[in-house]
């Protein structure tokens, strides 16, 4: 385990790396409000380039081009995990590693939110690292409850079969919302007029929308499920083979 953990060092300290420079970013541009929505390193990068004719909101674009610095530290700690799961290692050193570094990220998110937001929209170092974290924490304890019972693994197959196709899956529904959302009904978007004639009034507005958002994310694993048995998997294209 030791070596496990020696060869993973570096990825760990080049993603913490990462998020300390991409938080200073904003500290550094403004050190009263480094995280106001109308003004910040994010929202005046994004206005130079791709420019504010191009951008998604007029102040800012959400995940936007400077939230490529914490996206790519929370690739580095997707690669780590990966490395772990990879590893000729027994599995119960990599059910332990996971959940070691998820509980170290998930410490170092709630001390970090003392500096910074956790925020989605602009991918925050601590968003970065909760979100990492809380991941490695389920994936080590799925690992775990597969292991001592086995026949667990069928009752989650309708989501192991999105996951092999999840780009997909994610491009589709997001099209799919974007089109409903340009299509009016009654004056009214459609996909706001799905919710309306669906969950709307059930306890209260946001519980609504959540349980409305949560069976619109189901309905795609009837899709998801056909394509695995029938073995299809759409892969990005690849120029550089």
């Amino acid at each position: 385990m030791a070596k496990i953990m020696k060869s993973d060092t570096k990825i760990f300290l080049s993603a913490f790396g990462i998020l300390i420079i991409y938080s200073l970013g904003f500290h550094l541009y403004s050190l009263a409000a480094p995280f106001e929505q109308a003004d910040n390193i994010s929202g005046a990068i994004d206005k130079i380039f791709p420019g504010i004719n191009h951008i998604y909101l007029p102040t800012h674009d959400p995940e936007g081009l400077y939230g490529t610095l914490a996206s790519s530290a929370q690739f580095l700690f997707g690669f780590l995990a990966g490395k772990i799961l990879a590893n000729n290692s027994f599995l119960k050193d990599k059910i332990f590693l996971l959940t070691l570094y998820g509980i170290i990220f998930l410490i170092s998110a709630f001390a970090w939110n003392f500096f910074d937001i956790i925020a989605k929209n602009i991918w925050t170092s601590p968003f970065a690292l909760i979100t990492s974290g809380g991941s490695m924490i389920l994936f080590a304890f799925f690992l775990n409850l597969f292991e001592k019972f086995p026949t667990a693994e069928k009752f989650f197959q309708p989501i192991s079969a999105m996951g092999k196709n999840p780009l997909f899956f994610f491009l589709a529904s997001n099209i799919l919302v974007a089109m409903f959302w340009n299509i009016l009904v009654d004056g009214t978007p459609m996909w706001i007029w799905f919710w309306q004639i669906t969950f709307q009034g059930i306890v209260n507005e946001n519980f609504s929308v959540m349980i409305f958002c949560i069976i619109w994310t189901l309905l795609w694993i009837l899709p998801a499920v056909f394509f695995d048995r029938h073995r299809i998997i759409i892969k990005v294209p690849s120029y550089f083979n």
